[in-house]
C-alpha cells in the first residue's frame, strides 16, 4: 500500500531583494506506508512560486518529504525547482511537532532557500486552516500498482 496527499504552503522568504512572498503546492506520494514512520521519503511533485522571481515553477526530481512521526517528531521538506534563466533553487525546511503547540508546530514550516547552492535567506511558510478540507479530502491509500483503494 502507498499513500498520496496534496498540500499548499504560503509564506515569505527573506531574500537579498527584501521580503518576498513564497509558496508551493505539492502532491506527495509514498512508495509504501513505511514512509509515514520516517523509514523512507515521499516523492513530491507540484509547483513553487517566489514573488517577482519565479511563477509556478515545476518541482524537480528529488524533491521529497520525510515524515518521521510519531517516533522522530519531524517532517523534512526538500524542494528543488528552476527559474526562467535555468538557475536551480532549493528549499530545505522542517516542521517539529510539539505537544505544547500541536497546531502551530504542524502548520508552520521554517527553512532556508538557496539559489545555485548559495544561501539566500530564511523562509517561513504556513498551512492555512481554510485549506484543511481540501487537504483531508486529498488523502488516498493506493495499491502498489497505482489504483486508489479509498
Amino acid at each position: 500500500m502507498a499513500l498520496h496527499f496534496d498540500e499548499t504552503m504560503i509564506g515569505t522568504v527573506e531574500a537579498p531583494q527584501g521580503t518576498k512572498a513564497f509558496s508551493f503546492i505539492i502532491s506527495a506520494d509514498s512508495p509504501s506506508l513505511s514512509a509515514l514512520g520516517g523509514w523512507g521519503a515521499m516523492t513530491l511533485t507540484g509547483v513553487a512560486t517566489i514573488e517577482g522571481i519565479v511563477q509556478d515553477a515545476p518541482l524537480l526530481a528529488g524533491s521529497s518529504l520525510e515524515i518521521g512521526l510519531p517516533f522522530h517528531r519531524y517532517l523534512k521538506y526538500q524542494l528543488a525547482f528552476r527559474d526562467n534563466s535555468g538557475e536551480t533553487w532549493r528549499f530545505f525546511g522542517q516542521k517539529t511537532p510539539t505537544f505544547q503547540h500541536p497546531f502551530r508546530s504542524m502548520t508552520t514550516l521554517r527553512g532556508e532557500l538557496f539559489r545555485n547552492g548559495r544561501r539566500l535567506g530564511a523562509a517561513t511558510v504556513h498551512f492555512r486552516f481554510l485549506d484543511l478540507p481540501r487537504f483531508l479530502a486529498s488523502w488516498r491509500l493506493k495499491s502498489m500498482v497505482g489504483t486508489s483503494v479509498l
